[in-house]
């Protein structure tokens, strides 16, 4: 799920299923009326339990009409 919360940000809520005791990271965007991207970031979800809600706050370059989870992969740092 998703809420613009201004010009310049994205409210992206989202439940990451993984390994038990492991992290992982996802890939969060934002995309404009166009189509354009106009914010990214990767997420770190940390080691913890199975299933895990998360909620992150996006910054945008100017107004998305769309925030999105790409992907998650396991975290392979550490």
């Amino acid at each position: 799920a998703f809420s613009i919360t201004s010009d310049t940000e994205v409210r992206v809520r989202f439940r990451v299923a993984k390994a038990a005791g492991r992290g992982a990271v996802c890939l969060v965007r934002a995309r404009a009326r166009d189509g354009a991207e106009v914010g990214r970031a990767e997420v770190r979800i940390p080691p913890g339990p199975r299933m895990v809600d998360n909620e992150y706050r996006l910054a945008t370059s100017r107004r998305a009409i769309t925030g999105e989870v790409v992907r998650c992969v396991p975290d392979r740092t550490g």
